[in-house]
């Protein structure tokens, strides 16, 4: 194909994106919707016939799925006498491989979050019957408005019974993949390869183990056993991708879980903040009990109403933030129903939340501020996973160092029994990122 604009009735194109072996991806405004469009462009030919066919009748099985947030939709196929063109959504962060280097590589937590939705994605394709064969850095596209990651190029998508060529880029493809034997857990091999890619800044290679990778040891334990899992030469030793997802939100989960406990300072300064918490349950919610008496925990099961208490001896404002086990974080306090967060000196801050399934354990994390911090959920969330609570700094323009930290009660609740749940409040000080 050449560098000059392809034409296509209706759309106007802009630029091109990048270059495949299997031709372009262009970007392209829609004249009728007057919105951006990705265009892939396959030359016929470059492939044989029954594979153009092949690609048209896969790609009009991706378009009929359901839309899903971390999966590029399909919107038309338009197969020409040259040409067969693909015209998809246009997601303009572009793809993650950009977003990562050797020396800068993508805090893990964002990363297993971006690889955890793109699995998310990936369900329904393979509750189809599908493969999508060519998963890696440069096929996931990021939504910066959303801060989410999208599965794109479907052009090697292919039905489970079909996919007896050897296919993928090496490196990220499953070992069976170039033996024509490829399975719907070989897309899991290529999320893990991915993940790597991310977290270290390295480009995986063949035959070099993810020891090798200088970042690696970095890495929390448990989510080097996760890519581990994932990487397995062996597909039926691999982890079914419901089974890995879960272990990848859970690998998460604890790492935030223990950036919140990182940041509890451990030597009082001058703010004191006390938390206590108690339970209800839900035929009677107004009947609330402390969670702590005489030392013993009392249980807390699913769908229980929890009310924390907090209160500082110093004006100022409260954050309540919830990490739910899924590893999603809320914003529990200031809400639409309860905007105003300012405390005086004392004054008690109540906040009444259900514990919901999925069964695990969540975190509140609340948050002591002489200034009001307001930021939505995302930035929240991108403040744990890329900086962290720090404990001992200052804010910036605080040459005093007057708010460094705060004298805390731990609330530790669990461990849980079966079909309960464990509830850790963490009272912070207040941190500013650079």
């Amino acid at each position: 194909m050449t560098a000059n604009k392809p034409k296509l009735n209706g759309f106007e194109f802009l630029e091109r994106l990048g270059r495949g072996a299997f031709g372009e991806v262009w970007k392209a405004r829609d004249r009728t919707a007057d919105n951006l469009r990705a265009i892939k462009i396959v030359a016929r030919e470059i492939l044989r016939e029954q594979d153009v066919r092949r690609l048209i009748a896969e790609a009009q099985t991706m378009a009929r799925l359901p839309n899903h947030r971390n999966r590029v939709v399909i919107h038309q196929i338009k197969d020409g006498i040259t040409n067969c063109f693909l015209v998809m959504d246009y997601v303009r962060g572009g793809p993650l491989d950009r977003l990562t280097a050797p020396e800068q590589p993508m805090p893990w937590p964002r990363a297993v979050r971006y690889i955890a939705g793109v699995g998310d994605g990936l369900l329904e394709v393979h509750e189809r019957g599908l493969l999508h064969r060519d998963i890696k850095p440069a096929n996931i596209l990021l939504d910066p408005d959303r801060d989410e990651a999208v599965l794109g190029d479907f052009g090697l998508t292919v039905s489970v019974d079909l996919a007896g060529r050897g296919a993928g880029t090496r490196g990220y493809a499953a070992p069976e993949a170039y033996r024509g034997a490829a399975t719907v857990r070989s897309d899991i091999f290529s999320l893990a390869a991915s993940l790597l890619h991310l977290v270290t800044g390295e480009r995986p290679r063949e035959n070099v183990r993810p020891t090798d990778h200088a970042k690696w040891a970095s890495l929390p334990g448990e989510l080097q056993q996760v890519i581990d899992r994932g990487l397995e030469p062996d597909p039926d030793r691999r982890p079914d991708l419901p089974a890995f997802l879960a272990l990848l939100r859970e690998a998460r989960w604890k790492a935030l879980t223990d950036r919140m406990l990182a940041a509890v300072p451990d030597t009082p300064v001058r703010v004191k903040l006390q938390a206590s918490v108690a339970v209800a349950r839900p035929d009677r919610p107004e009947a609330f009990r402390p969670l702590v008496r005489d030392g013993h925990v009392l249980p807390a099961a699913t769908g229980d109403f929890v009310k924390v208490e907090a209160r500082a001896d110093a004006d100022g404002f409260l954050t309540v933030l919830v990490l739910e086990s899924s590893g999603e974080l809320e914003v529990g306090l200031p809400c639409p129903t309860e905007p105003e967060n300012r405390f005086g000196a004392g004054q008690r801050c109540s906040l009444i939340f259900r514990l919901t399934p999925p069964a695990g354990t969540e975190r509140l994390l609340i948050h002591w501020s002489a200034e009001e911090v307001r930021r939505t959920p995302m930035q929240w969330r991108e403040w744990l996973e890329r900086v962290g609570p720090s404990p001992g700094r200052t804010e910036p323009g605080n040459a005093e160092g007057r708010v460094r930290g705060a004298e805390v009660v731990r609330v530790s609740i669990g461990p849980a029994a079966e079909g309960q749940r464990r509830l850790l409040v963490i009272p912070v000080p207040h941190v500013t990122p650079p």
